[in-house]
């Protein structure tokens, strides 16, 4: 087994700093004297630590497997009272966690549209703030949380348990993470989205210049049918269904409603409209 401190010694030319590792200084002080400590990219000391009173006490009767369980009834209790409470979550945060956790899982996702249930499976790839997106076999959908009337999770599909999304970022990022979260985290749309939720108009910026397939709600009375906009009929497993279609390149998106052309038409698209987009 190699000596921590021949690994500090290839790692760090400054004998200086080398000298300060072999005098067994330690950061945090829990650290064992055989493992090897970076400081966290640091060769400054941590601050000295002031004496601090501790008084412990006893948390409870129960026994360690008893107490464990009756933690996590009291976790999954007080996640539904968040999620069933009389205030609306507006940013969909409760949802939004929920999802993360089925990251790179297969998942069957029921949207209603037209007072019909769409099904549609494939793998979980992203969990913004009001949407979610979903890559099948052949395509990549984008459906509005508020279109969505359940989320199973397929567990027969060969796939890995859920892993945290920055468990295996390097020394140098992890560092800029903590010192500068908020010059790091604006900077990167993905990062946006995992800390606070990315909204699926910002996310649609992205993919201006790019054909998009949206399907929306069909109106009571729509007159004329345009050509450019065709009927067109969605396989379910149970049933089939009548939606609209419209198709062409991706040119707007605002906080309200996006822009859709084809030839010389523009079509304009509220969110509020759509069921689902197909890239």
């Amino acid at each position: 087994m190699t000596n921590s401190h021949d690994h500090f010694n290839q790692l760090c030319s400054d004998p200086i700093i080398r000298h300060q590792h072999q005098q067994a200084f330690h950061c945090p002080e829990c650290l064992p004297a055989s493992k090897y400590d970076d400081r966290f990219g640091s060769p400054h000391d941590c601050p000295e630590i002031l004496p601090t009173h501790r008084f412990s006490s006893p948390t409870t009767e129960l026994s360690t497997e008893e107490f464990e369980k009756l933690k996590a009834c009291i976790h999954e209790i007080n996640d539904l009272l968040l999620t069933l409470g009389v205030r609306e979550d507006e940013t969909h945060v409760q949802l939004r966690m929920r999802l993360q956790q089925l990251h790179k899982q297969f998942v069957r996702i029921t949207v209603k549209c037209e007072g019909e249930k769409i099904k549609f499976l494939g793998g979980l790839k992203k969990a913004g703030r009001d949407f979610v997106h979903l890559n099948t076999l052949d395509e990549n959908i984008l459906i509005p949380n508020k279109r969505i009337c359940s989320i199973d999770h397929e567990p027969n599909h060969d796939q890995h348990g859920h892993e945290p999304e920055l468990i295996n970022i390097d020394r140098c990022f992890r560092r800029d993470l903590v010192l500068r979260f908020g010059e790091v985290v604006s900077g990167d749309p993905s990062l946006i989205n995992l800390f606070f939720g990315i909204s699926l108009s910002l996310f649609l910026v992205s993919f201006i210049g790019c054909d998009i397939q949206v399907s929306i709600n069909e109106e009571e009375d729509t007159g004329k049918e345009d050509e450019k906009q065709k009927d067109r009929v969605i396989e379910s497993e149970e049933h089939q269904i009548q939606q609209k279609r419209i198709m062409g390149c991706l040119i707007e998106s605002e906080e309200s409603a996006i822009q859709v052309k084809w030839g010389n038409e523009i079509q304009r698209i509220q969110f509020e409209d759509i069921c689902f987009i197909k890239l």
